[in-house]
């Protein structure tokens, strides 16, 4: 089980080579808002290096640990948190309003479920 940076430090997952899976727990989110509660953009960017090592695998199967029920547990789950992590640190760069954090979010990520985790990842970042 090798380690790496999620939501949290010390973050596992399990590959099965023989499947072609990988459970990744929270270091993937499947058409979820991720929790940036913990992170900052050091630990944003480890994240990120540890979902670009994982796609490495080449897995056919991804299981996140937070997925919307119907969605298909594929690779593209790694590359849209990927995204998703890029676009928030792009404007955390920017130091913005919690309003204008939220709005950008919710926005640019309209089918993820479970709003309120943006709004609670903006205070726990210390939006104003």
């Amino acid at each position: 089980m090798p380690t790496g940076r999620s939501d949290v430090d010390d973050s596992s997952y399990v590959y099965v080579p023989s499947l072609s899976a990988v459970m990744v727990g929270d270091i993937a989110y499947n058409d979820v808002h991720p929790t940036l509660v913990t992170s900052d953009h050091q630990k944003r960017l480890a994240w990120i290096q540890t979902l670009s090592e994982i796609q490495d695998l080449k897995p056919d199967i991804v299981v996140a640990a937070h997925q919307r029920p119907d969605a298909p547990d594929n690779a593209r789950v790694l590359a849209d948190t990927i995204a998703y992590i890029k676009d928030a640190d792009r404007v955390l760069e920017g130091e913005p309003t919690a309003a204008h954090f939220i709005e950008h979010m919710l926005e640019s990520h309209p089918t993820r479920l479970n709003p309120t985790t943006v709004i609670y990842s903006a205070a726990a970042l210390g939006l104003k």
